[in-house]
């Protein structure tokens, strides 16, 4: 199994991009393209990581709040605990027990959150997680989500929002959360590839209100067209980069920040 973390530390620089990409998969990290409108812990609070193995390819986005160690606690435990099972060629039937497999690896990081922050971590460290599955030869696309991070299908002529379905409100982290209030906030989903060009997953620094680009879905839809004229080994990092670098231009144009990361898997062999 290959796998890649990109933290928030690891990029303070305003307007700077930090990106990895291995065969079908990339990630790219982001400070923002202008200062931020509220104040913030630590420069850079977002992370993304990808995990390829031999079944499949598992990409995640977190974005941190009051400080950048939830986001890459989380990060990094779904890399440990789950992400070698789920990329094996053989794993299981998650297409029927993905609901549960999904909500299971969500409260194991919250858990591991709060107890790094009792043993002297950050005590307000908060992170959204979003997460995709790509297993092509089992034809599924699995995908959960927490609070406001999100996760694209982009087809020939659509790109959809698969999540979240609404407002955040709850993040991962917060002690007063006990299990019974936290899973009716996961957001998660399975369905086939058939169609699909690339999977995509964003923090908010795409799309929140006034910072971000007016239309997510539109702007990835472009930009997954432009990248069709790229070199196809190097497609998944000029799909990432791009639709971070659409990002920062609209941090400008605000003059209003955030911490932006994409994950996304290129899935078409078109020439």
């Amino acid at each position: 199994m290959i796998t890649a973390v990109l933290r928030g530390d690891e990029q303070t620089l305003l307007g700077g991009i930090s990106a990895i990409a291995e065969g079908d998969a990339a990630i790219v990290v982001s400070t923002g393209g202008a200062r931020k409108r509220y104040a913030s812990v630590d420069p850079n609070e977002d992370a993304a990581a990808f995990a390829i193995g031999e079944g499949g390819i598992l990409l995640m986005v977190a974005d941190g709040h009051h400080g950048r160690e939830a986001a890459e606690w989380a990060v990094e435990r779904t890399l440990e605990r789950s992400a070698p099972l789920w990329t094996a060629p053989n794993a299981g039937d998650l297409d029927r027990d993905w609901a549960e497999v999904a909500a299971e690896a969500f409260l194991d990081a919250n858990a591991v959150i709060l107890d790094r922050a009792a043993r002297g971590g950050r005590a307000k460290a908060r992170t959204t997680l979003a997460l995709a599955l790509v297993r092509p030869r089992e034809d599924l696309l699995a995908w959960a989500a927490v609070a406001d991070s999100l996760v694209f299908r982009v087809a020939e002529s659509e790109a959809r929002a698969l999540a979240p379905t609404g407002p955040a409100r709850v993040f991962l982290g917060a002690p007063a959360e006990t299990e019974a209030s936290l899973r009716p906030h996961f957001a998660v989903g399975r369905e086939s590839l058939a169609g699909a060009r690339a999977v995509v997953l964003a923090t908010d620094g795409l799309s929140e209100r006034g910072v971000g680009v007016e239309s997510p879905e539109t702007t990835l839809l472009a930009a997954a067209d432009r990248v069709r004229r790229a070199d196809p080994a190097a497609r998944p990092l000029e799909l990432a980069r791009g639709l971070v670098e659409d990002a920062l231009a609209a941090h400008r144009r605000h003059r209003a920040g955030d911490n932006v990361a994409t994950a996304c898997v290129w899935l078409t062999r078109d020439p």
